[in-house]
């Protein structure tokens, strides 16, 4: 399977979501983040809308990782975890999603190998997830003043965009975070080169710490 439409991340599918929802509503769409991502995560479980995403799989007897591009299944979403806790209370076999850049889904805990029988559709994770833009639209239309359908859905990519690449500029000085340079101090020079501010959306440290383990786990590979 692999998209020929148009296609949109899960974070920005949510994103676009709360833009119709806003609209419909006459409220923020700021403040229905966190119900758009619910109703994402519905309509996944029940079939209304399907995503595709890099299934990761693990083979226990010599850790190799195969990577393949395919349709989620539904199971992923039959008891998923919207907000994930931190990761330390993951519980063993449950499904979390993971908001982050292109947004994917792993199960509890994730680890490689993994615990026996926590393996879902042949993978422990499945990152890189893809909606048709098209099909989201249909269902959480949006009233944009242009010709481009995506503007909304361009608008969250670039933030997103220059959030990895203050990251990846940050992490080009060669220290690590966590273990080579403060948290706090990798946080504050990823926003000072970008000019952000702690309060600017997308860029707390919360949402800059899963971004460059994203990101270093994408370099390690």
């Amino acid at each position: 399977m692999a998209y020929r439409a148009k296609t949109v991340s899960l974070s920005d599918a949510a994103e676009l979501i709360a833009e119709s929802l806003g609209q419909e509503s006459g409220r923020n769409p700021r403040e229905l983040t966190r119900e758009a991502r619910y109703e994402l995560a519905r309509a996944l479980r029940d079939g209304a809308i399907e995503a595709e995403g890099e299934h990761i799989a693990v083979f226990p007897n010599d850790l190799l990782r195969r990577i393949e591009i395919r349709k989620v299944s539904r199971v992923w979403w039959a008891g998923i975890v919207v907000e994930p806790p931190k990761v330390h209370l993951w519980k063993p076999g449950r499904t979390y999603i993971m908001w982050s850049g292109d947004g994917g889904v792993v199960i509890g805990p994730f680890s490689a190998p993994p615990p026996t029988g926590h393996m879902i559709d042949g993978a422990i994770a499945v990152r890189r997830i893809r909606l048709e833009e098209e099909a989201l639209l249909a269902i959480w239309p949006i009233t944009i003043p242009s010709s481009e359908p995506a503007l909304v859905a361009n608008r969250r990519r670039s933030a997103v965009d220059d959030r990895s690449n203050a990251i990846s500029k940050v992490l080009e000085r060669g220290k690590r975070p966590g273990s080579e340079i403060p948290w706090g101090v990798f946080y504050k020079q990823v926003r000072d080169l970008a000019g952000k501010e702690e309060s600017t959306r997308g860029w707390s440290d919360e949402s800059i710490k899963l971004d460059t383990a994203r990101i270093l786990r994408d370099l390690s590979e």
